[in-house]
């Protein structure tokens, strides 16, 4: 660049860059070893898990594969993957103090008492890297300016962490990961790097496998496996899977109210019909005629339709469900369900499919799913769903109050969202405490069903624990039930803590502020946008910024229409399984083409 000022500069700039695209991936991980303690489960389990895992990696091999590296040897590794494979052995001492200093404080509040005073003894990543695939750069968006590109991220790391408390010693051997990310550079700038930050997330949870040794490979833990799999995974989720996001600023004047993105609108998905159900053949009973229903879900969301009793070939009534939408590759899953009331007679597996709502869109809007059995083998039964995507808005002053009486007035129906409500935090300011001992973090409540908190600032260099920058954005469908549950009309507040502590329930709360719906009701777009003074604080001059906005839903014609019936031939057919274009032996597992 001319000076060394500016290579210094174009220095950081790199550095910065490979820690937004290859450091969190070492923090999710470390979110995983952290939470996800124990046990190597039944070898059915643990064999399902490495299958899937396989299949997940299979399909990402399957992909055509671009941005190939010049300087790599071997032509199927890419830029990348090049870049990380030549960093991998600093990646790897980085990566272990951050999993040091990231886990071992969780480990107190989330570990049952006998391992709380769990600690790490060893912890080395191996020498296998990152793999870096597929990756897609998007047209660049006008309407915001937002460049995105994503990419499949595989390990199959051979690794070495040790841990103890106690006399119980433990480790990990193999960790798995296969998922694919979204990055989103936003804003745009005219200076170097030209982006004021980059944000991050898992488009669907991605798929885990861990090897534990020692302590692990007990069998009596496969119940304690379960649970901590299933907090491993919600943990994950909530900090970055879609629509949660995580962001590294590349100019930190750059505000994270100009880097938001919000959704790109709700997902509306209809159950149209099946068909083809098998009969359950019984010798000493009558036949087993299903009684169907089926659980859609999205995201973290589900919902489930009624249940059609006796039926092989249901057909669902305007039965429907909306799922905000923050990527069009987030996967559908459908999982079908044979109803039996018998206290001892849990419900059947009739089988489960799953297709990215792009699919959906691209085959028409319209589409006939095969479910597939656990092991991957065709049930030969068969779903038709239909997708809408309805795009939400903020409602002008002109038009606000009459907006506001017809969500009271006339509330989503079941399962439908009236809109949503967006809060974004950027920071504070002046928090009073001492540097040293500032550990501060805001926690968000609105209503009895949604609870939210950002992340913990502490003193660190590179930090201002007086004044941290939080940047978090969370999101509040107006779903029929909190609709339903507001009293006077009106939808519950949002209240703003700020605390100071480790998260542990005895945090020393600083201050608070309120944001009542009346106030959003009549600020101008359903917007607030302040730096507010926080009550009840030591300090005048504490505060915190923030923004509420309100978002209503614009319906269209959504109706599903009459050509769509279960005999229709012009809905769009997909094996779930590979892609269309594969032919396939009903003999055979799904996932492996026929000749």
């Amino acid at each position: 660049l001319g000076d060394d000022k500016n290579e210094r500069t174009n220095e950081r700039t790199m550095g910065k860059t490979i820690a937004a695209v290859s450091g969190f991936f070492v923090g999710s991980i470390v979110t995983a070893i952290a939470s996800y303690y124990i046990v190597d489960s039944s070898r059915a389990k643990k064999e399902q898990r490495a299958q899937d895992f396989a299949n997940a990696k299979s399909k990402s091999s399957a992909k055509k594969r671009s941005t190939r590296s010049v300087l790599a040897n071997d032509t199927n590794i890419n830029l990348m993957s090049d870049i990380t494979a030549r960093l991998w052995s600093h990646i790897n001492v980085a990566g272990a103090a951050i999993i040091r200093e990231t886990a071992e404080p969780m480990f107190k509040d989330v570990m049952p008492k006998p391992l709380q005073k769990l600690h790490f003894t060893k912890i080395d990543l191996g020498k296998v890297p990152f793999r870096f695939d597929n990756i897609i750069v998007h047209p660049l968006s006008k309407k915001d300016g937002t460049v995105q590109f994503d990419m499949d991220i595989i390990w199959d790391g051979v690794c070495d962490i040790q841990l103890k408390a106690g006399a119980i010693k433990f480790g990990v051997r193999n960790f798995k990961m296969c998922g694919r990310m979204q990055f989103l550079m936003k804003p745009l700038t005219d200076d170097i790097p030209c982006f004021g930050g980059i944000q991050y997330a898992f488009i669907n949870p991605p798929v885990l496998d861990i090897d534990f040794t020692g302590l692990a490979n007990v069998a009596d833990f496969s119940l304690v496996e379960d649970t901590v799999r299933s907090m491993m995974n919600d943990t994950l989720a909530s900090m970055m899977v879609l629509p949660n996001r995580m962001m590294t600023k590349m100019d930190y004047s750059s505000s994270f109210l100009d880097a938001y993105v919000p959704p790109v609108g709700v997902a509306r998905i209809t159950v149209v019909s099946g068909r083809d159900f098998e009969i359950q053949k019984a010798a000493l009973r009558k036949d087993d005629v299903p009684d169907v229903y089926v659980k859609v879900k999205l995201s973290s969301s589900e919902w489930q339709t009624s249940v059609k009793k006796n039926n092989c070939n249901p057909v669902w009534t305007n039965e429907s469900g909306d799922f905000l939408l923050s990527d069009k590759d987030q996967v559908l899953t459908l999982h079908a369900w044979d109803e039996d009331k018998g206290a001892l007679d849990a419900d059947d597996d009739l089988g489960m499919a799953q297709v990215t709502i792009s699919e959906i869109l691209l085959a028409g809007k319209i589409m006939e799913v095969e479910l597939l059995h656990s092991n991957k083998k065709r049930t030969g039964s068969y779903l038709t769903i239909h997708c809408d995507i309805l795009n939400l808005t903020t409602t002008s002053t002109e038009t606000t109050e009459d907006n506001d009486n017809a969500l009271m007035k006339n509330p989503p129906s079941k399962n439908h969202l009236g809109g949503l409500m967006t809060i974004l935090i950027t920071g504070a300011f002046n928090v009073p405490v001492k540097k040293e001992k500032a550990s501060s973090y805001v926690k968000v409540t609105c209503g009895e069903s949604h609870t939210f908190v950002t992340g913990i600032v502490v003193d660190a260099p590179g930090y201002d624990a007086l004044n941290p920058i939080y940047d978090m954005a969370f999101h509040v469908p107006l779903t029929s039930d909190l609709v339903a549950a507001c009293k006077g009309g009106a939808l519950p507040p949002v209240v703003f803590q700020l605390l100071n502590g480790l998260g542990t329930g005895e945090d020393q709360v600083l201050g608070t502020t309120t944001i009542t719906y009346e106030e959003l009701r009549k600020a101008p777009s359903q917007t607030i946008l302040e730096k507010r003074t926080l009550d009840g604080c030591d300090a005048t001059d504490t505060s915190i910024e923030c923004l509420v906005s309100l978002s209503h839903l614009e319906v269209g014609n959504t109706t599903v229409p009459a050509q769509l019936s279960p005999t229709a031939t012009t809905v769009g057919k997909r094996n779930l399984s590979a892609n269309s274009s594969m032919g396939f032996d009903d003999n055979k597992d799904a996932t492996e083409p026929s000749s």
